[in-house]
C-alpha cells in the first residue's frame, strides 16, 4: 500500500490481473481508474501507463514477449529460463 510504479512503457504487451488488493491505473490516455480483485488490465506494447497500489495487494504480470530483463540470468538461455537439473 502507498507505493507507484512511475509512468513508462515497454515494447511488450503486458497483463495485469489483480488477485486481492485496491490499485489505481492509468493506461494511455485513459482516465486513472480503480482496479479491484479479479480485474485484468490489457497494456498494450508501448503505451505508457502508472500504478498506485491502494492498498497491499498481489498482483499476477505477464508480458509478451518475456521480459527477460527480470530474469537477467536466464536472459540468454533458448528457452528463456534454467530449470535445476535441464540445460
Amino acid at each position: 500500500a502507498g507505493t507507484e510504479v512511475k509512468n513508462h512503457s515497454h515494447p511488450m504487451e503486458q497483463m495485469t490481473w489483480l488477485i486481492s488488493g485496491k490499485m489505481e491505473m492509468e493506461v494511455g490516455d485513459a482516465p486513472r481508474q480503480a482496479v479491484l480483485p479479479g480485474t485484468i488490465v490489457l497494456v498494450p506494447p508501448d503505451v505508457p501507463h502508472q500504478t498506485w497500489y491502494v492498498e497491499d495487494s498481489i498482483v499476477a504480470e505477464f508480458s509478451a514477449p518475456p521480459k527477460s530483463s527480470l530474469f537477467e540470468p536466464a536472459a540468454d538461455h533458448p528457452y528463456g529460463a534454467r530449470f535445476l537439473g535441464h540445460d
